[in-house]
């Protein structure tokens, strides 16, 4: 199958290009401070904001830019690029605030979470929390993991296991059950200092509780549903399908910084050998297969993408055979990835294992990347039964 791209997707893509381009010296400039802090720093927040990034991935009627995933793909990649920590907020707060702005039904939190401004939403849809009924709408309690870059944000989601009056599970017909997310305020959490990690350090992704938080029923979300209340066919995808985007783009933006810094070290000579890294035929050889291997990555993970937009334009549904395609592309994106920052970490030599060289930042970087639940193994297993099923 052939991708055509537009010209309208083109003056997109090339109007995001310029968009990253002017704010990634600040990304780069702020990076080791991110780590340092353990969250974003507020130089790096302001620069995105300046862009429009956290908007990338909303609907429109809600202030959002709706943007290609094509589009979101390449931001993405660019601005993990500049500064992994940078790349990897934006993909969550973006995508996270285009899940919620195009799930909240009408009432009072689509209004304080979209009326006034445009809000970055962290948090995860994990059922780590439970919700009973009280008061007309429903008191929280739980504690969830992985809010990456919570302490800028306005808003956090909490996915959340449904309780009857009792306080009692509640079931679907076939006894599954019930469980929906919750966009919560986050002046009514409390963020946990537990954010202590070997990589990703900069994005500042802590655990985060309720208890016996009250909230009116229009802050319950949907969960994981393909029929979105606002925003363009894009939408109407399964939440793996929408969030996967993120996730390979980040992954493919460490992948390509690496391989940047390690044409940049290139020139040094390594002690054992006499001779500079990049005159040695195997790291010429090793280098180049990353390198093309990256290169391929990115491509394909476009094409899976701009042929579901597509198909999403012609009305035509994400199966689950596609979905599982797409879940598959992501997990592939990753292990290419993280082969080639493994290259580039151990060619450089016993240089990179000095906590203070930016090769071990990115290798630690990637590793925890790599653990993420979308771009898990367990997608090959679903792709490959679709693949193997009889025709």
């Amino acid at each position: 199958m052939v991708i055509e791209m537009s010209t309208e997707l083109r003056r997109e893509l090339d109007d995001w290009r310029d968009r990253v381009e002017s704010i990634a010296p600040t990304l780069r400039e702020h990076g080791a401070e991110s780590v340092e802090l353990r969250t974003l720093a507020p130089a790096s927040v302001a620069a995105l904001e300046e862009i429009g990034a956290f908007k990338l991935s909303g609907p429109r009627e809600i202030g959002g830019l709706e943007a290609h995933p094509t589009t979101q793909l390449e931001a993405f990649i660019d601005l993990a690029r500049a500064d992994v920590s940078a790349g990897w907020c934006t993909m969550v707060q973006s995508m996270v605030a285009g899940l919620a702005g195009a799930h909240l039904c009408e009432g009072e939190a689509l209004e304080k979470a979209f009326g006034s401004s445009y809000p970055k939403f962290s948090g995860t849809t994990n059922p780590e929390g439970t919700a009973q009924p009280y008061e007309g709408g429903y008191r929280l309690n739980g504690r969830w993991s992985y809010a990456s870059g919570i302490r800028h944000c306005d808003w956090v989601l909490g996915g959340v296991m449904l309780l009857d009056e009792q306080g009692r599970q509640r079931t679907a017909e076939n006894g599954a059950p019930l469980w929906t997310a919750m966009a919560i305020p986050t002046n009514g959490i409390e963020i946990e200092d537990s954010w202590h990690v070997a990589g990703l350090q900069g994005t500042g992704s802590p655990h985060y509780r309720a208890h016996d938080l009250v909230l009116s029923e229009d802050h319950e979300m949907p969960f994981g549903g393909t029929t979105p209340r606002r925003g363009g066919a894009w939408f109407n995808i399964p939440m793996t399908t929408f969030l996967v985007v993120g996730v390979a783009a980040s992954c493919i933006g460490i992948a390509e910084q690496a391989l940047d810094l390690f044409r940049e070290h290139s020139t040094r000579v390594r002690f054992s050998t006499g001779r500079a890294l990049g005159l040695r035929s195997t790291v010429r050889h090793d280098f180049s297969v990353a390198a093309q291997s990256v290169e391929a990555a990115r491509v394909y993970a476009g094409h899976v993408l701009a042929g579901a937009w597509d198909q999403r334009q012609r009305g035509e549904p994400i199966t689950p055979a596609d979905e599982s395609r797409i879940r598959a592309m992501g997990s592939w994106v990753g292990d290419v990835c993280l082969d080639a920052v493994r290259f580039c970490y151990r060619a450089l030599g016993a240089a990179a294992n000095f906590s203070d060289h930016p090769m071990d930042q990115l290798n630690r970087d990637m590793l925890a990347a790599s653990n993420h639940v979308f771009i898990s193994e367990i997608n090959y297993e679903l792709d490959g039964a679709r693949r193997l099923a009889p025709d």
